[in-house]
């Protein structure tokens, strides 16, 4: 009797939830037009917006003047010689700020523009702090996904790099994060960067299975998903969770330990190749959608 009793009670909830969401779908969708045009102008003038992104100067591109000229050497030396042993491309760059863009949108152009990685290969990373916006994002090339996957790079961004931007220490945190990063590729790739600290981050742990009696949670789960699709191309609800029907960035996949992926393959034109000792510019690679971002 009283498993009967829970199965009716546990059934009753989920009338009840399908209910209240198919009444605020169609509560929604009567302010569509005018909800859907204030949304998306902002949207639409970012990306109407032209604006200059920064030229590379080498792997290091301070442009909002947070580090120490040590900083610089320290992140040129590791990130060049990880280059030069495993051809992956790492380019660190500081912004004052990113708008219009969200810092997504603006890493994956900048990743475009400056062709971060091998053609062919898309190894490239981009780890991009915006200053105003106290954000930072670490962008992976296609190539780079399977190696640094958005939750690893999500706990490297939360552990390694937003303890020293809460208090100020720019260029630590880069430096530390930077150097997480490097660590986790050249241990994949079994190779030795000199002065490089034992920092391994390993795989972000799984989430832990469901309990065996979750088969009610899975089910309204399942219910609140159709609900949702019901609002396909007609209502706000579909908008807000998965974007604009038919594309656009806020479409794409995410990930990672705070904000991951993104935006998935801007094809890139590069500059040049890597040559000696120096820098060169970089070979053409593409962003992966990859990656996470942080905020502090």
């Amino acid at each position: 009797m009283t498993a009967l009793y829970s199965k009716k009670k546990r059934l009753l909830i989920v009338a009840a939830l399908v209910s209240f969401l198919l009444g605020l779908e169609c509560l929604v969708a009567t302010g569509e037009k005018e909800s859907s045009a204030f949304a998306l102008s902002p949207r639409i003038d970012s990306e109407q917006k032209e604006i200059t992104f920064p030229q590379y100067t080498g792997y290091v591109n301070d442009e909002a003047k947070l580090l120490s000229s040590q900083d610089k050497e320290t992140l040129s030396r590791l990130i060049q010689e990880l280059q030069q042993k495993t051809t992956v491309e790492i380019a660190v760059v500081t912004v004052e700020s990113v708008a219009p863009y969200e810092i997504n949108l603006y890493a994956v152009k900048l990743f475009e523009k400056w062709g971060i990685g091998v053609k062919g290969k898309d190894n490239g990373i981009l780890i991009l702090l915006a200053l105003q916006e106290r954000e930072v994002r670490i962008e992976v090339g296609y190539g780079l996904e399977e190696i640094l996957p958005d939750g690893l790079v999500g706990e490297i961004i939360r552990k390694y790099m937003i303890p020293f931007f809460k208090k100020g220490k720019y260029g630590q945190g880069l430096v530390a994060g930077t150097e997480a990063v490097i660590s986790r590729i050249a241990q994949q790739y079994q190779v030795q960067i000199s002065g490089l600290p034992k920092v391994a981050p390993e795989e972000a742990e799984d989430q832990k299975a469901p309990d065996s009696d979750s088969d009610g949670l899975e089910f309204i789960l399942i219910l609140l998903f159709i609900v949702l699709l019901l609002g396909w191309k007609s209502g706000l609800l579909w908008y807000w969770f998965f974007g604009p029907p038919g594309g656009g960035y806020w479409g794409h996949r995410g990930g990672g330990g705070f904000r991951g992926g993104g935006f998935g393959g801007w094809s890139s034109g590069g500059f040049g190749g890597w040559g000696g000792g120096g820098f060169g510019g970089f070979g053409g690679g593409s962003s992966g959608g990859g990656g996470a971002t942080g905020k502090w």
